[in-house]
């Protein structure tokens, strides 16, 4: 289908509409009603030799490139949130990808089969899903790439629990690895320069924040959790970016709340406040310092895995952290006694356990580990760590 751009000379340019002139929201709405949606939409024509008004149909992706590229500035905007609206997946295989593309068939999941001279250079995936074997093989194995919209991630994952009984071995030989991804990561907000009217997309210069928030980086990988969880070998990476940042801010609560009940201004602040207030000053603070050990017990079993000086100076951190939060505790002690549950106590020293003896301070750990059992001396759970740690 070709549409030309070419039109008739206008005299008085100064009354001609100029697009750029148009605020952020509306052209935004235009950019959505041309390029946000790839389902095709039935338009009646009438062809010489049918019938009248002959159903055709005609997806809005059809309009020829040099609409787009008539200016760069409205081919940039336009194809940013065109991304943002139909987010595209990569699926990529090498195993059995004959028997893939049967049961994708069956299933009726909508895809592409890229060009693969040119499929490495498309930049618009935000979730990878690749199928490999969990051993690498001496001989190359056949590979298979497809592109789907994120909205048909439901059926894709029905596809792949049908998958699952047509591969030998599936679940002793077979991982899937679900990666989210950024497809403007290392892109500089001097394109909100280029992009300045369009406000609900760029802010003032600064490094573009991620291309999907949490929540719906959660909300792509939820039909992983739904439909496939019964996979043994199903891996997610890059979904807890914000983990990082909320361990970070738990550290400056736990600093602020001890900073502000230490020294002699804490003891005038502490002596003038009820017990009632300071049990609930003290549990905020168990509570602050149970999360930090968690999740860094969590970030040392996976996102910090191989990196050992990541994790010494992580151990050395909360370690420091701990000797102020038992110093603080030892002189409440007596307001704050029988404030929190043996069990949740138990379970932060765990949390501790696991962090010091990933990060090589099994000194540590054995102490963390007998203060725990100390507390729930018939868990399980405990005893399996203090086996680990000896």
């Amino acid at each position: 289908m070709e549409i030309s751009t070419s039109l008739p000379a206008v005299k008085d340019v100064k009354k001609l509409l100029t697009f750029h002139n148009l605020s952020g929201e509306i052209r935004n709405r235009i950019y959505e009603l041309l390029l946000c949606d790839f389902e095709e939409a039935e338009v009646l024509c009438q062809f010489p030799g049918f019938m009248p008004n002959y159903p055709v149909a005609i997806a809005r992706h059809h309009i020829h490139p040099q609409i787009l590229r008539t200016c760069r500035q409205i081919y940039q905007e336009g194809t940013y949130l065109m991304r943002k609206k139909n987010l595209f997946i990569r699926f990529e295989c090498e195993v059995s990808p004959y028997e893939i593309t049967f049961a994708f068939l069956e299933i009726d999941v909508p895809l592409i089969i890229p060009d693969p001279s040119t499929s490495r250079d498309f930049k618009g995936t935000v979730l990878t899903h690749k199928i490999c074997y969990r051993k690498p093989r001496s001989r190359l194995q056949p590979s298979a790439s497809f592109i789907l919209l994120a909205r048909h991630i439901p059926d894709l994952c029905r596809a792949l629990s049908k998958l699952r009984w047509r591969i030998n071995l599936h679940d002793e030989n077979v991982k899937h690895i679900v990666t989210l991804t950024d497809p403007y990561k290392k892109q500089i907000s001097g394109l909100s320069a280029l992009f300045g009217s369009v406000s609900a997309l760029f802010s003032p210069p600064r490094e573009i924040e991620s291309f999907l928030s949490q929540k719906q980086q959660e909300e792509l990988i939820a039909p992983y959790r739904a439909h496939l969880k019964a996979f043994p070998n199903l891996e997610f990476n890059g979904i807890y970016k914000q983990l990082r940042p909320r361990k970070s801010l738990l550290c400056q609560k736990c600093t602020a709340k001890n900073s502000q009940t230490s020294g002699k201004r804490g003891e005038r602040l502490l002596k003038g406040l009820p017990v009632e207030y300071l049990k609930s000053l003290g549990f905020i603070v168990f509570e602050i310092v149970c999360d930090r050990a968690g999740i860094t017990s969590y970030l040392m079993q996976t996102k910090w895995e191989g990196n050992h000086e990541k994790m010494f100076m992580e151990a050395k951190s909360i370690q420091k952290a701990e000797r102020r939060y038992g110093r603080w505790f030892r002189e409440h002690e007596a307001e704050l006694i029988n404030a929190y549950g043996s069990d949740k106590i138990a379970k932060r020293y765990y949390h501790l356990s696991i962090a010091f003896r990933q990060s090589g301070h099994l000194e540590c750990a054995s102490e963390v580990i007998e203060r725990a059992l100390g507390e729930e001396p018939d868990d399980s759970e405990l005893l399996i760590e203090r086996g680990n740690v000896r």
